[in-house]
């Protein structure tokens, strides 16, 4: 019996079908992992989402300090949260730093101040402290 090297009617074929779509796969895979990793840090919506995925209990600790930073403001009807800051780990929960909050002044214009606060692994608000710009 003879071998036909050029048939494309091979039973070799069959058994690498997986791989190849695997390996059609495999670069869209890397450039939406890359996609994802940029989008994460150019803009803070896709970043919160990431975060609020991969931990949870940092991305409550950011929401819970981030309304305690508006309730410091003089006139928290008028505040806004300008920038969410950033949660680290800490040994009994976690630190926010540098929440950037924006108030109406009383000149009708706007006051920004930053707010860092430590959170429990509860969610509550162990201390939040209003910080000079």
């Amino acid at each position: 019996m003879k071998l036909d090297l050029h048939s494309r009617h091979s039973t070799v074929s069959d058994t690498s079908r997986p791989r190849s779509r695997l390996r059609t796969l495999l670069p869209l895979l890397v450039f939406a992992a890359i996609l994802i990793a940029v989008a994460g840090r150019e803009f803070p919506a896709v970043s919160a989402l990431l975060q609020r995925w991969t931990d949870p209990a940092a991305w409550q600790a950011g929401q819970v300090c981030q309304q305690a930073a508006l309730e410091l403001a003089k006139q928290s009807d008028y505040a806004r949260i300008v920038e969410t800051g950033k949660v680290h780990n800490t040994q009994k929960g976690f630190y926010v730093e540098d929440i950037e909050v924006g108030e109406m002044d009383d000149q009708g214009g706007e006051l920004q101040f930053l707010v860092s606060c430590y959170v429990d692994t509860a969610g509550r608000v162990v201390r939040a402290d209003r910080l000079g710009r």
